[in-house]
């Protein structure tokens, strides 16, 4: 059976053992006609639940099956039905039993969405609801035999086999008295016409714990971002250097606080408008500078002992760096300062690169290093390999584990029904940032303004930013428009400092889909 997406998000995470065998069970069910199996499918909810999360929707001929999937040992008592660690202990508690769970969502897509895209189809089909108890034996569910759990319906523990699966599914189908026997059902061609039409709500969707997941890491020091800040200690100069996502700008931003906290006076210095006022909003409760290179000048009244730079890749320049000389209580030479930036990939089109200056400033640290960043705290693997693939982009290893969307490139006359299938997901409605932003490159912003993409965003206030504008700065979903014409190393440049602002999703548009996959698919050839 084709599965949809082909991953468990997150597979070493134990909250997923049940999907993961269920994944690797569909994958390799055959039912004797033609099926579609989705994961983690979430809808916008009703009056009566918010949203809903379906774990598993499979799409047959004559049936669709809504599965919710538990790893952990289920109990009931008080009116509620709970869920336990390992250890015995609950883990968290709902008022519905898993078997409603899956009913009531599958429901909700068919009356949501099935039934309103395919009217006659959703007629000619039955809904079975199933729940898969991954730790449950026979013992305890025949305990939890009822109604609103009937046995007839549970793949419980000795059952999660090929054959478990199998029987479970012709005993749901029956326990539901199923007209599939005898109803005409769907085509095979229905089926994958109403998969294909499902796939981007699914697929430009993802569960909310992996959200979750993405900002905890953003928010929690790395054991490789601790040895940061335990040499910092020991260096009162230092170049930190770390590509896109590596966490450089919230380890800057933890270490301000601490130097505050002990009395310093804090410079920063910043380039990217945006980036600055981003770190201006998370220092906000304390006494700080933060200024861009055109307002360093020497009518700066303060001195200061200690100086930030963040994205010190487009601020190695000789003026800046005599400017500081003077502003600094010390000077450059003998006062604290923290260098922090991208080196390799992200050198600003509008900038000039000092190899010079740049090597000034590692003479002047005293050991004349580097300290390297390399643990992607930001993106998915997806997205990691994508930019290493094509960019040659040195990503790092990413925290996050399994796999999400890959980037996909479609053509522009498409904006309009993926903005659809990203919009419905509401996961993104609670997001403390921009949960979308299109970025375009600016030399081609007039371009940009009058394109099709340019044009959806705009009508639906979605955030359009150049791409050395949102330097530094993330999105859970992020479209990137390609204008025409790019040159390779331009290309390069602009789609590694684009792509890497997605934390999850991310969507490239052109109108020209085939030059620019084959474009990108040189790229790879030159890689290997």
């Amino acid at each position: 059976m084709k599965t949809i997406p082909s991953y468990i998000w997150d597979i070493h995470k134990p909250d997923n053992l049940a999907e993961d065998k269920l994944l690797q069970l569909l994958s390799q069910l055959e039912l004797g006609e033609k099926s579609i199996a989705f994961h983690s499918l979430n809808l916008r909810g009703d009056r009566k639940q918010s949203w809903y999360e379906i774990d598993f929707l499979i799409i047959t001929q004559f049936c669709v099956y809504g599965i919710e999937a538990k790893t952990g040992f289920l109990s009931s008592g008080n009116g509620e039905w709970h869920i336990h660690k390992s250890n015995g202990e609950i883990a968290y508690s709902k008022r519905k039993s898993p078997y409603i769970q899956a009913k009531d969502a599958t429901l909700h897509w068919r009356d949501s969405w099935m039934s309103k895209k395919f009217p006659e189809l959703a007629r000619k089909l039955d809904f079975v609801f199933i729940a898969a108890l991954y730790m449950n034996d026979e013992e305890s569910l025949h305990e939890l035999n009822c109604p609103e759990l009937p046995r007839e319906v549970v793949l419980g523990q000795a059952n999660f086999s090929l054959d478990g699966l199998k029987k479970c599914i012709e005993s749901a189908r029956k326990y539901h008295q199923t007209r599939s026997n005898h109803s005409g059902g769907i085509s095979k061609d229905d089926v994958e016409h109403i998969a294909a039409k499902l796939r981007p709500t699914v697929e430009k969707s993802y569960p909310t714990g992996l959200r979750n997941f993405l900002l905890q890491s953003q928010h929690e020091l790395t054991e490789e971002q601790y040895r940061l800040v335990d040499a910092l200690d020991c260096f009162d100069r230092l170049i930190i250097d770390g590509g896109a996502g590596t966490g450089k700008t919230f380890v800057l931003a933890h270490l301000i606080r601490k130097d505050v906290a002990q009395g310093r006076r804090i410079l920063v210095l910043i380039k990217p408008r945006l980036l600055r006022e981003k770190i201006q909003t998370m220092l906000s409760e304390i006494n700080v500078f933060v200024i861009g290179p055109e307002d360093l000048s020497l009518d700066i009244e303060r001195k200061f002992d200690t100086l930030y730079v963040d994205e010190g890749q487009d601020l190695c320049d000789e003026t800046i760096l005599l400017t500081l000389d003077l502003v600094l209580e010390q000077g450059a030479e003998n006062s604290r300062w923290r260098w922090f930036g991208d080196f390799q990939n992200q050198r600003g089109t509008d900038v000039t690169f000092s190899q010079e200056v740049f090597d000034l400033l590692k003479s002047m640290t005293g050991n004349n290093a580097v300290y390297p960043l390399k643990r992607n705290v930001r993106n998915t693997p997806s997205v990691v390999k994508w930019l290493e693939n094509i960019c040659q982009a040195r990503m790092g290893e990413t925290v996050m584990k399994g796999a999400g969307p890959e980037v996909t490139v479609e053509s522009e006359e498409n904006i309009v029904a993926i903005l659809d299938a990203i919009t419905q997901n509401p996961v993104l409605e609670d997001s403390p940032d921009a949960s979308v932003i299109t970025i375009f490159p600016e030399k081609y912003e007039n371009t940009f303004r009058t394109s099709l993409v340019g044009d959806a965003s705009t009508s639906r206030n979605i955030p359009c930013w150049g791409s050395e504008a949102f330097k530094g700065l993330e999105s859970e979903v992020v479209l990137v428009w390609v204008p025409p014409n790019m040159n390779d190393e331009e290309l390069k440049n602009y789609l590694y400092k684009s792509v890497s602002r997605a934390r999850a999703i991310c969507t490239l548009f052109t109108n020209d889909k085939r030059g620019l996959l084959k474009q990108l698919s040189k790229f790879i050839r030159l890689k290997t």
